[in-house]
């Protein structure tokens, strides 16, 4: 009886752990493509052309900590190509 025991035991341990490992590759690909959401979450913020439906699932789909990160960097972006376009048109004595 034992050896019947370990051996459904067995059995029940290997769908799990290969269940597991699908878990952990779908995990990455949803959380990449959680990344890109941000980002063009964030984008179209910037410019304000975000649909009321989308802006919803955002909020229920998003990682608030991407967004923080994505906003951040964006910002960034926009102020030093701002600064970049005034010292060029800009002359310095």
């Amino acid at each position: 009886m034992n050896s019947k025991q370990t051996e459904s035991e067995s059995t029940q341990i290997q769908p799990e752990e290969s269940i597991h490992g699908f878990k952990q590759a779908v995990t990455r690909q949803v959380t990449q493509r959680s990344f890109l959401q941000t980002v063009s979450a964030v984008l179209c913020a910037f410019f304000g052309v975000r649909k009321a439906k989308n802006h919803e699932e955002d909020i229920q789909n998003l990682n608030p900590i991407h967004v923080i990160i994505i906003g951040v960097l964006a910002a960034f972006c926009f102020v030093v190509t701002l600064l970049v376009i005034v010292h060029a048109v800009v002359p310095t004595n």
